[in-house]
């Protein structure tokens, strides 16, 4: 157990001093916020307003283009030719998992919702007990895309496959769900692939609980989301592999 805490504590000081999560989970929500906000500004009412909408909408969107940080997380230490060092040392598969899990869950969690935050402050978002929620939602999003991701990098060899393969189905389901315009159709078929999206049920419960005070669509959103990250955490530990650990490849790195 010590040795998992001084992993965590080593793997989130390293996620914090690279600065991809401040990039993508802090200062890319909150310009995509106010970009999109005025350049739609005349298209919402009274009710929500455009910097209230994609406050909603580019938050969860942006916790899940944390995959890439969490899947570059995965094997960072064979993109820089050093992850003899852990194979050697006395510490189990996982040990070494859990601690990229738990270090990305950590500094995901408090950029989603310190930007939520920040944003729903400047915009003006309905407040009250539901911003806990919003950010308990946040924190169980965080855990799930470390977990994810952290399965993802961990088992291929070539960051820049895993970011192109993570882009595609992510900016789908943004699309889907509304996060870059509005969408909405009364056929069925088109409403039924659109429901594809996990976003798309996120977006609709956050808005449901914010704005009609609905909250327990939410609530099983979290409990939905903390119990797939466990079985996905439980199942990158099996498959982790020490000797596989070692191979990984990203051009141009250098430490």
């Amino acid at each position: 157990m010590n040795i998992l805490k001084v992993l965590i504590r080593f793997q989130t000081g390293r996620r914090i001093k690279e600065g991809f999560s401040i990039g993508y989970n802090i200062i890319f929500p909150i310009l995509l916020i106010s970009i999109l906000g005025v350049l739609t500004r005349n298209q919402f009412g009274d009710v929500i307003t455009s910097y209230q909408y994609y406050t909603v909408v580019m938050i969860p969107f942006c916790a899940c283009m944390a995959l890439i940080t969490a899947a570059y997380a995965g094997k960072e230490e064979a993109y820089a030719k050093t992850a003899v060092r852990i194979v050697m040392a006395p510490i189990s598969e996982r040990q070494i998992v859990l601690s990229k899990i738990f270090s990305c869950t950590i500094v995901f969690s408090i950029c989603n919702c310190f930007t939520f935050v920040i944003c729903g402050f400047i915009w003006q978002l309905p407040r009250g007990i539901e911003w806990i929620l919003i950010c308990l939602l946040l924190v169980a999003m965080s855990f799930l895309v470390a977990a994810i991701g952290v399965l993802l990098g961990t088992g291929m060899k070539n960051f820049l496959f895993i970011k192109n393969l993570i882009n595609l189905p992510v900016g789908l389901c943004a699309v889907a769900a509304g996060v870059f315009f509005p969408l909405g159709t009364s056929n069925p078929v088109v409403q039924g692939v659109l429901n594809l999206s996990p976003l798309t049920h996120v977006n609709r419960y956050l808005f449901a609980m914010l704005f009609d005070h609905m909250k327990s669509g939410v609530c099983i959103l979290i409990l939905i989301h903390v119990v797939v990250g466990v079985f996905i955490s439980i199942f990158a530990i099996t498959t982790f592999k020490k000797e596989e650990f070692l191979h990984g490849d990203l051009p141009g790195y250098k430490e």
